[in-house]
């Protein structure tokens, strides 16, 4: 017999012997996944994917609350603008003013990521 030598392994020249199968050892009528039927493990399969839905259902979500967030962003602005306008001076009033522009930063900051992520949602819409 000639022989070829892998790894200090002698292969036959021939081929190693075919092992049994898993599918030769269960009976011709038995599935090889058992009870499992095909179409809840193929990726092509004809019924709608929960994943599929699961991850649009998401997808949706976090738009809405992006969108609500650039939102109420803008609505800060307003509210600071109108602020900005009323007859009030006086300590309590350069205050109010002080915090409300920095609320008016803060909510500018959130509006943009907010708005980055419906960018980023926009770009990998389902």
């Amino acid at each position: 017999m000639n022989t070829t030598t892998l790894l200090s392994t002698p292969v036959p020249a021939d081929g190693l012997p075919a092992s049994p199968s898993l599918h030769a050892l269960a009976p011709a009528d038995a599935s090889p996944l058992g009870t499992l039927p095909m179409a809840s493990i193929t990726p092509f399969a004809a019924q709608v994917c929960r994943c599929r839905q699961a991850a649009a259902d998401t997808y949706t979500l976090v738009r809405t609350a992006a969108q609500s967030s650039v939102n109420a962003a803008q609505s800060t602005a307003v509210t600071v603008a109108t602020a900005e306008r009323l007859d009030w001076i006086g300590n309590a009033a350069t205050m109010f003013r002080q915090r409300l522009r920095e609320l008016n930063a803060r909510a500018g900051l959130f509006a943009d990521r907010a708005q980055s992520t419906l960018l980023e949602c926009s770009a990998g819409a389902p």
